[in-house]
């Protein structure tokens, strides 16, 4: 059970120095060897243990940290994927909306000018109606005149 190769054998002070009371060097100086062996077995136990469980402690924060900066970055590229659809849903429905009222005005002068054409031949037919219409009073007018000329002539000859 004493293995000088052992936690004791690196825990023994070196010549001539004294050892603390009541440290395992201490007590196996003074003769307690089995207990100090197994009181020292089991601190070097129990430091190895809590040298561990501070190294998963200290692995768990770093992978906590690492995981939570990981999240940060895929929310940060999420946030900027998201802000750039929405500026492109924007412009894209800014383009159509303009694209729409483009067409729209481009119906409106093209129904603006069918009108206008139609109202300028309706206009002119009219016109050539009202021309007609003015010449053939006119020639009746006319026509009418002559028959009371000669209807006169003729009453103050007979």
């Amino acid at each position: 059970m004493d293995d000088p190769s052992g936690p004791i054998a690196t825990t023994l002070p070196l010549e001539g120095a004294k050892p603390e009371p009541g440290s395992l060097a201490g007590l196996r100086l003074a003769g307690s060897s089995d207990a100090a062996l197994g009181l020292e077995r089991r601190t070097g136990e129990l430091l190895e243990a809590m040298v561990a469980r501070q190294k998963v402690i200290d692995d768990v924060k770093s992978d906590i940290a690492a995981r939570r900066e990981k999240a940060r970055v895929q929310h940060d590229r999420t946030l900027a994927s998201v802000r750039q659809r929405r500026s492109d849903d924007f412009e894209r429905t800014e383009a159509e909306a303009t694209a729409a009222l483009a067409a729209a005005e481009s119906r409106a002068e093209s129904r603006r000018s069918d009108l206008e054409l139609r109202r300028s031949r309706k206009l002119a037919d009219i016109q050539l109606s009202h021309d007609e219409d003015l010449a053939k009073l006119t020639r009746g007018l006319e026509e009418a005149l002559l028959m009371a000329e000669a209807m006169r002539e003729a009453g103050e000859d007979g």
